[in-house]
């Protein structure tokens, strides 16, 4: 069964997609993946060519895998994939999918809802041996009577039977300019971040919380449970072992779990000893504020964690508890920036901003949260996307309706170019002596020319000279305060940075 995988990412780098696409090489199907990273939707050409590569690999099975942002490309390549090849059933996968899987079904055949990996295999199974698929689980399709939904399978509690994915996904394709050609190394690396130094990584699936503006939300009412599974330490370590060794250009590990602090410390402290001896390389692990002790903290560093990535998303209790159900606290954060800033590990926090929730109080607390974390920082900002589905969504739709109308499209790495974010932006730079000194005048003169002249300079000396200052030395930090490492790897962080960090100062 010669079935075609394709991702309408902007990047290589989909941990989802491989294990689909394994699971299918490990049952005997003849699976590859097709990337699209720098596809054009106004280039016909393009459009031909994946055209043409699609009917002479002539597979048995077509499926996509899109988050929200990927919908209006996976549209139109659908649209055209069925032009050529109408007799093949197409089937959409992923988030986007999950959610509103009703819209997906006015392109895409059958929807896959919730975890693909058994409801794939058994739809390759079914439609290589001429069966009706319209039984299996997980599977949505339009019925006589309407949109059917099948029950779901369970979620899967053993992920150390899935298979363990080889870093650049063998029999894979990719799309350049106007052709489709067998994915390389070098092309791989071109399209990774880092150019190809680092390595993507799951240990887990689930997360601890529900919050409400997050896709988890959504999963944990479509499933009725909250449930976080992890591998076996010897299973992740097996795994990232064997990547180094195959793949020696890679520098640092990304642990991408919502969670990876959440639980037994036993595991940490296994994960953390075998990590150390086995794979010994710098690794970047996301943290919640209320997992992250001086213990663990400390276990980690030893074993190489270089990064920490943890969520502040407001100062405010009040957002974080009524609005975003969010059990984490301005207090549990400063408590853990201390901690992070002692052990002097690198870090970044994220902050959600425009909020329309949000009073200006609101966010003078967020703001004043980032002025008592200890510096330097690196703070990732990003603007609320109201995403089909979950809780907030549906409460925003009721009191905010204009701010829902752009979930599919909307670019959440770049906020408004308000007084407000800017305000809130500087915290995470200024000192605490300045920084009062600017609130004072946004809570009591916030129509002043002094505030908004004050607000100006201080931006542009943000922008200009600490920004990329802090950003040098948290970079130096990560390299264990070597100049040298640092002034050799920043070429890398400055192709992959400017374009954002250019683009975050644009007007909106």
């Amino acid at each position: 069964m010669r079935i075609l995988l394709i991702s309408a990412q902007n990047s290589v780098d989909t941990i989802g997609l491989k294990y689909l696409h394994y699971c299918l090489l490990a049952n005997g199907h003849h699976s590859s993946i097709l990337y699209t990273p720098a596809l054009d939707l106004r280039d016909g050409s393009q459009l031909a060519g994946i055209g043409e590569f699609a009917e002479k690999f002539n597979p048995g099975l077509i499926g996509f895998s899109l988050m929200s942002n990927e919908y209006d490309a996976a549209c139109i390549l659908t649209m055209d994939l069925k032009k050529r090849l109408p007799s093949v059933p197409v089937m959409w996968g992923g988030i986007h999918p999950t959610i509103e899987p009703e819209s997906c079904l006015d392109y895409a055949d059958y929807v896959c809802i919730g975890e693909g990996e058994r409801t794939i295999l058994e739809m390759a199974d079914a439609v290589s041996k001429g069966r009706d698929v319209r039984a299996i689980r997980n599977l949505c399709y339009a019925g006589d009577g309407g949109i059917e939904r099948n029950p779901l399978h369970p979620l899967i509690d053993d992920l150390d039977s899935l298979p363990v994915c080889d870093h650049m996904p063998r029999d894979s394709f990719i799309l350049l300019k106007r052709t489709v050609s067998p994915l390389t190394k070098r092309v791989f690396r071109k399209f990774l971040r880092w150019s190809g130094t680092t390595y993507s990584v799951l240990t887990s699936r689930g997360c601890p919380f529900s919050c409400t503006y997050c896709c988890n939300n959504f999963i944990t009412r479509l499933y009725g449970k909250r449930r976080v599974r992890r591998r076996s330490v010897e299973n992740v370590i097996g795994e990232l072992e064997r990547t180094v060794a195959e793949n020696p250009e890679i520098e640092i590990i990304n642990i991408q779990d919502d969670a990876f602090l959440m639980g037994d410390n036993k595991y940490i402290e296994a994960f953390a000893a075998s990590y150390k001896r086995r794979v010994a390389r710098p690794f970047v692990a996301r943290a919640i504020p209320l997992y992250v002790t001086r213990g663990n903290m400390t276990c980690l560093k030893d074993a190489g964690l270089a990064w920490v990535a943890m969520g502040l998303q407001s100062g405010s209790d009040r957002t974080c508890a009524e609005i975003y159900k969010r059990m984490s606290f301005r207090e549990d954060f400063l408590r853990a920036t201390q901690i992070i800033h002692e052990l002097d590990l690198p870090a970044f926090y994220d902050v959600i901003l425009d909020n329309p929730f949000e009073t200006k109080d609101d966010a003078i607390l967020t703001a004043e949260t980032l002025m008592r974390a200890p510096k330097p920082f690196y703070t990732q900002f990003f603007s609320l996307a109201l995403y089909c589905g979950t809780e907030l969504f549906e409460k925003a739709r009721v009191e905010f309706p204009d701010h829902v109308t752009d979930w599919r499209s909307k670019n959440y790495n770049y906020p408004q170019k308000s007084e407000r974010n800017r305000l809130i932006r500087l915290a995470a730079y200024l000192s605490e002596e300045r920084m009062n000194g600017i609130l004072h005048l946004y809570r009591n003169r916030p129509d002043s020319c002094r505030f908004k002249v004050t607000l100006r300079l201080a931006g542009l000396m943000s922008a200009f000279v600490y920004e990329p200052l802090t950003n040098f030395q948290l970079l130096r930090k990560s390299f264990g305060g070597s100049l040298w490492k640092t002034l050799k790897h920043i070429y890398l962080y400055w192709r992959e940075g400017i374009i954002h960090y250019i683009n975050q100062f644009a007007a909106r």
